[in-house]
């Protein structure tokens, strides 16, 4: 299932899905499934509009166009496969320890889409104790999608989480990358070499929830070539798109797993206090 009632995103969504509104009406109508405030309202609309679901003409609110194409694409591209019990591995919210769902996509930029909506709400119920654990080989996220990435990380801070990134090389744009976004809430480590062999792997951990993305060899193939022999410039991200939104094999997968969780936690206290 897409989209999760209980959340605001989606009760918008939903009732955006039956025609263009006023943010008024709207507020409105919300107010008909639960309570909210009119600021929790802007800022969720604020998110929706970064992630390029929602769009304004004037006082409108309407679906983007390019959200609903992409969205149809998604349908027709993905192919979702269910581990173990079917019964509770389809509602994510609620998988058990050792339930795994796993989506396929063939574009970057829906599967991007999904996993910042699906990041939402995996990340949100964690108590802000838990620490968010990001692997990256590169950072690639940052550049290629850079309003949709800031907006998680203004939230991640806003709600007082740690983040600790372990960026798998030493290039000059990852240790670019270091420079800019290390601070009190952001911790950013190179590493001389990758942590797993499989160079495309990408993974968030927050709590005993995995968020993995085992991306198209190919394309990240001609990504790390890239990363070995450009400098951080407008040049850099447009060959970036270029690569990355070209069509492939993506996979993202969401998981339970404490145990596995913990063993990438071991890992990360080699390189961070927490």
């Amino acid at each position: 299932m897409l989209l999760f009632d209980e959340h605001l995103e989606d009760i918008i969504i939903r009732l955006l899905a039956l025609g263009p509104k006023s943010t008024k009406q709207l507020i409105r109508e919300i107010l008909l499934y639960r309570k909210v405030t009119a600021q929790g309202v802007y800022k969720t609309l604020k998110k929706l509009k970064v992630q390029e679901i929602v769009a304004q003409n004037k006082k409108t609110l309407v679906l983007s166009r390019i959200w609903l194409e992409r969205l149809h694409d998604f349908i027709d591209a993905t192919n979702i496969n269910y581990h173990n019990n079917e019964k509770h591995a389809h509602d994510i919210t609620n998988l058990r320890d050792g339930e795994k769902v796993v989506f396929k996509f063939s574009s970057f930029e829906m599967l991007d889409i999904f996993g910042c909506h699906i990041f939402n709400v995996i990340v949100d119920p964690v108590p802000i104790s838990s620490s968010l654990l990001i692997y990256h080989p590169h950072e690639i996220f940052f550049s290629s999608r850079n309003e949709s990435e800031k907006f998680i990380l203004s939230k991640i801070k806003e709600d007082g989480r740690e983040i600790m990134t372990l960026i798998g090389h030493r290039t000059e744009l990852d240790k670019e990358y270091s420079r800019r976004f290390s601070n009190i809430h952001t911790r950013v480590f190179c590493l001389e070499k990758p942590l797993y062999a499989n160079t495309n792997y990408y993974f968030d951990v927050c709590g005993d929830m995995i968020l993995e993305i085992f991306f198209d060899k190919i394309i990240l193939g001609e990504i790390h070539n890239l990363f070995l022999s450009s400098k951080y410039d407008s040049k850099f991200e447009e060959k970036l798109k270029l690569i990355l939104f070209r069509k492939g094999n993506h996979k993202f997968t969401i998981q339970k797993n404490k145990k596995k969780a913990e063993k990438i936690r071991k890992i990360f206290k080699k390189y961070f206090v927490f």
